[in-house]
């Protein structure tokens, strides 16, 4: 059962080995992006929580990054 990518993509057939990485990559396809920046006056948005975690970090939107983090 190793390396069975049985999640396949919806859209575009590509396997993924779970259910949330196959999610995320359809996402992309239909340009769903749930994760907002909440910081005030910024309005990026992002396919992946983390992404939205790093930008806060890089744009200097750290406080309110460290008390998003569970």
């Amino acid at each position: 059962h190793r390396g069975e990518k049985l999640f396949k993509c919806d859209v575009c057939g590509q396997g993924f080995s779970t259910g949330s990485n196959r999610n995320d990559h359809q996402r992309r396809h239909n340009n769903v992006k749930p994760y907002k920046c909440e910081y005030p006056g910024c309005k990026l948005d992002f396919y992946r929580r983390y992404q939205m975690l790093n930008h806060q970090e890089k744009a200097k939107h750290g406080d309110l990054a460290n008390s998003n983090k569970t």
